[in-house]
C-alpha cells in the first residue's frame, strides 16, 4: 500500500502495477476515506518507493547464480570428447533475432505484430470512449440532489408561511405595532435562515460534483495503467515470439550445414573408393 498525490491510497503490485484502493475494493471514494480513517498517509510510501521496493523484493527472490566452484566441470568432464555428427553444437554467441530471420520471415512477423497492436489499440481506446459515458451516469445524482434541495427549501418556506398566517403570526404582527425593532429582528432572523440554506446547498452540490469528478478522474486514471501494462505485456510477447522463431531459424541452419557436410563427406569418400565403412576388402 502507498500514497499517490492524485488518490488517497493505491496498491502497487508485486510486478510494479500501481492500482486504485477504491477501484479494487469496489467502494466509492468518501467510503474508502471513512473504512482508511485509521491509517496515516504521512506514514505509507509514495508510489514511485513503493516501485522500487518491489522492484527490490523481486530481486531478492530471484534464485543466486552458483558459485564458481559448482560451474567447473569435474576433472573427469576435463577429457577430450569425440566428435559425433549426430550433436548439433550449440552457436558460440548469441546473435541477434532480426539478423537470423529471414526478410520474409521478419515482414511476416512485423505485420502480424502491427494488426495485433492495432486491435489492443482500439480496445483501449473503447474503453476510453466508456469513460466519458460515467458523466452522462452523474446527471441523475445530480438531479437528485437538486430535488432534495428544492424539497428543503419548499418546507422552509411552507414553515414560515404557516407561522405568519396562524396565530404566532398575528402575535408577532401585534409586537411589531408595539415594537417595531423587534419585527425587524425576526425578519432579519428569517433572511438569515435563508441564507445560511442557500449556502449550505452550494457547498453540498460543489462537494458532489468534485467528488464525482474525482471519481471519474480514478477510473480513466486506473485504466491507463492497465492499458499501459497490457501493452507492456503485448510488446515483451512480441520479442519473446521473435525469440522463438529466431532459435528455430538457428536449429534449422545448423541441420543443413551438418547435411552438407556429411554429404560432402560422403561424396569425397565416394571418390576415394571407400565405402561408408571402410576401404573396400581385397579378393585372393
Amino acid at each position: 500500500m502507498a500514497q499517490s498525490d492524485r488518490r488517497d491510497f493505491v496498491l502497487v503490485t508485486a510486478e510494479g502495477s500501481v492500482l486504485s484502493l477504491a477501484r479494487e475494493l469496489k467502494m466509492k471514494v468518501a467510503d474508502t476515506r471513512s473504512f482508511m480513517a485509521d491509517v496515516d498517509r504521512n506514514t505509507l510510501p509514495t508510489a514511485a518507493e513503493a516501485k522500487a521496493q518491489q522492484g527490490v523484493r523481486r530481486e531478492a527472490a530471484q534464485p543466486p547464480p552458483p558459485p564458481f566452484e559448482m560451474q567447473r566441470p569435474p576433472v573427469e568432464d576435463l577429457a577430450p570428447v569425440p566428435d559425433t555428427r549426430s550433436e548439433i553444437p550449440p552457436p558460440e554467441e548469441e546473435t541477434p533475432a532480426a539478423a537470423i530471420l529471414s526478410p520474409a520471415v521478419a515482414q511476416a512477423l512485423a505485420e502480424r505484430e502491427k494488426a495485433d497492436a492495432a486491435k489492443l489499440a482500439a480496445w483501449h481506446a473503447a474503453e476510453l470512449r466508456q469513460i466519458a459515458y460515467l458523466k452522462l451516469d452523474d446527471e441523475p445524482k445530480m438531479e437528485g440532489l437538486a430535488r432534495q434541495h428544492k424539497a428543503e427549501r419548499d418546507r422552509l418556506k411552507r414553515e414560515q408561511r404557516a407561522v405568519a398566517s396562524g396565530m404566532e403570526g398575528y402575535i408577532e404582527a401585534l409586537q411589531n405595532r408595539l415594537n417595531p425593532g423587534r419585527g425587524a429582528e425576526k425578519l432579519a432572523a428569517r433572511k438569515k435562515e435563508w441564507r445560511q440554506m442557500y449556502f449550505r446547498q452550494a457547498h453540498e452540490k460543489a462537494d458532489m460534483e468534485m467528488l464525482l469528478a474525482q471519481n471519474r478522474a480514478e477510473e480513466l486514471d486506473a485504466l491507463q495503467e492497465r492499458h499501459a501494462q497490457q501493452r507492456r505485456d503485448q510488446q515483451a510477447g512480441f520479442e519473446r515470439e521473435r525469440q522463438r522463431y529466431a532459435a528455430d531459424a538457428a536449429c534449422a541452419a545448423r541441420l543443413l550445414e551438418q547435411i552438407e557436410e556429411d554429404r560432402r563427406a560422403a561424396e569425397q569418400a565416394r571418390q576415394q573408393g571407400r565405402g561408408p565403412d571402410g576401404p573396400p576388402s581385397r579378393t585372393k
